[in-house]
Order: structure tokens, then sequence, then C-alpha cells
């Protein structure tokens, strides 16, 4: 009996969570469009310093995870790095 009640509670959080999760509304285009002049924005003020790094560094919106992506790799692009995300704070984007 008490097994049945668990498995009950447990399915109602999980149906809890997804209706949750269906609520959250998706970024339009125009906000997409906004989000990335942003990222292009702080990518360009953040390899102002160092040139160099700026083939190697790239950032993007991803919609489906409502997270901004980037691909640092190595110890030289911390410095960089630093800036992108504080511009990216400063700008309303901090980045988790």
């Amino acid at each position: 009996m008490k097994l049945g009640v668990c498995c009950v509670v447990v399915l109602n959080l999980v149906l809890a969570e997804t209706a949750l999760a269906e609520e959250v509304a998706r970024p339009t285009q125009a906000e997409i469009a906004a989000i990335n002049k942003v990222i292009s924005k702080c990518l360009d003020l953040s390899f102002k310093r160092d040139p160099a790094y700026k083939d190697r560094f790239d950032a993007f919106y991803n919609a489906s995870t409502g997270r901004i992506e980037t691909n640092v790799d190595s110890q030289g692009d911390r410095d960089a790095f630093f800036r992108f995300r504080k511009c990216m704070a400063l700008q309303g984007w901090p980045m988790h």
C-alpha cells in the first residue's frame, strides 16, 4: 500500500514539473535577434585588447536550452572570457 502511495506522489510531481516546463515561454525571433546583437557587441568589446583570440572564440544563444554557449577551451582565453561574461551581465544577460 505504501509503495502505491509513493508512486502516485512521484508521478504527480513529475506531471506538475512537466506542466510548469511547458508554461515557460520560448523567446521570439525578435528576442533571439536582440540577444545575438548583445553577444556580438560583447565579443567585439572583449577581444579589443586580445585580437589574436577573436578568431578562436565564439558564442551563441541556444534557444532550446535558453543558455549562451561558448567554445572557451584553453587557459589563454580566460581573461577575454571574463570580459565577455562581465559585458553580458552588464547588458542584462548573466551567464550561469
